[in-house]
């Protein structure tokens, strides 16, 4: 999304085909440094993040990409959970991946 000509609805649509392979699906973090990983709640199991330049903005960065007490994701992962299932939430912290 980040360069791309897609908008999220896309991005869904893009991270259903890819679950029908054995291929990881990675997201991204839309020219915010530190922003919110808008990819981890439709199905992405990384999130890449360009621009991360200090020490502060790597933390805000992987806190956003954690459930408490790691972190401050937001619980909301409509289709990660039908994709990760039913413990989704339960081994999210320990899968997924925040590459800055």
């Amino acid at each position: 999304m980040q360069h791309g000509m897609i908008d999220y609805q896309i991005m869904v649509t893009m991270l259903q085909g890819i679950s029908t392979t054995n291929v990881t699906p990675l997201g991204g973090c839309v020219e915010r440094p530190g922003g919110y990983p808008e990819g981890l709640d439709a199905g992405a199991y990384g999130i890449v993040c360009p621009m991360i330049n200090n020490r502060a903005e790597a933390e805000k960065f992987v806190g956003s990409c954690r459930y408490a007490p790691l972190g401050y994701r937001s619980s909301g992962p409509i289709r990660a959970s039908l994709y990760g299932g039913a413990d989704y939430h339960a081994k999210a912290n320990d899968i997924v991946v925040a590459l800055g």
